[in-house]
């Protein structure tokens, strides 16, 4: 397989679009991305373009990219709390988050395999180290923030309720649930607040019939 390339089309105040070129199994894949320029974190509105020869999937791409999201991140405007710490914080316990389940893959993976005890335990330590800097560093973080801040941080958009099986929305909601358990020392406001989003997502639940 060839190593995959990245190509980026075109830019503007707040959104870049690039695609990832590569190889694989005979068929050459174009994925395209849409990203903030504030915290690199990927938007909704990519696809995958397939084919065989690598330039006509190159002009297929191109074509798709300059009729549908060019129009597309113009019309978006301003991102939401755009080039904030919040959503710089909300973005690395999303990557926090990942690399939990991933590691939880892992050990599923090693039971399996029966892997050597020592391989295993030697990587648990790694991991549980970097989770411990990364908790530590977190939460330091938050407790930066201002009181007006801290709140903002716990609650979802409106959005993101209106489908909670969608997994754009469940990626929000986790991520602002989660953060909660870095607030050091919660106000009854703090609390209150991380309270009142749960239960309006269970709310929303029992709404659409998921009870």
């Amino acid at each position: 397989m060839n190593p995959s390339e990245k190509i980026n089309v075109t830019e503007n105040e707040y959104y870049q679009i690039h695609y990832i070129l590569s190889e694989e199994s005979g068929k050459w894949l174009a994925r395209i991305r849409i990203t903030r320029k504030d915290t690199n974190e990927y938007i909704r509105g990519g696809f995958t373009v397939y084919g065989n020869e690598k330039n006509n999937v190159k002009e297929k791409t191109l074509t798709k990219i300059n009729n549908l999201l060019i129009p597309k991140i113009e019309a978006l405007g301003c991102p939401p709390e755009w080039d904030t710490e919040i959503r710089r914080i909300l973005v690395e316990c999303t990557k926090h988050r990942r690399a939990i389940l991933k590691f939880g893959g892992y050990c599923h993976d090693c039971i399996s395999t029966q892997i050597d005890d020592n391989v295993f335990g030697l990587e648990y330590a790694k991991f549980w180290q970097r989770l411990i800097n990364a908790t530590s560093i977190l939460s330091k973080r938050v407790e930066q923030l201002s009181p007006q801040e801290r709140i903002n941080l716990l609650v979802s958009p409106d959005s993101v309720f209106e489908d909670p099986s969608d997994s754009w929305s469940l990626e929000d909601l986790d991520s602002r649930n989660m953060i909660y358990g870095y607030f050091a020392n919660p106000s009854e406001q703090e609390k209150i607040t991380h309270e009142t989003q749960l239960k309006k997502l269970n709310d929303r639940f029992e709404e659409l019939g998921w009870e």
